[in-house]
């Protein structure tokens, strides 16, 4: 399933971001770019349960190393 999922969206010319190790067979059958993840910075990660709080999603925040060159919040 993960091959045929990654074929599909080749064929869609739609973009996949997916965790795989290095080195995998993946990298064979597809141009893969491998993409560095930033370190972990606390004040842009906080994740909350739903068992944990009714607002867990009000209060989670996620952002990527590329949400300083966008303005908003990611999630």
């Amino acid at each position: 399933m993960f091959y045929a999922k990654i074929s599909a969206a080749i064929k869609k010319r739609q973009g996949v971001v997916f965790y795989c190790y290095n080195p995998h067979y993946v990298h064979k059958l597809y141009d893969v770019t491998m993409v560095e993840e930033p370190e972990n910075n606390p004040d842009t990660y906080r994740m909350v349960q739903p068992d944990q709080d009714p607002e867990w999603f009000a209060k989670s925040h996620i952002s990527s190393g590329d949400a300083k060159n966008r303005p908003g919040r990611l999630f």
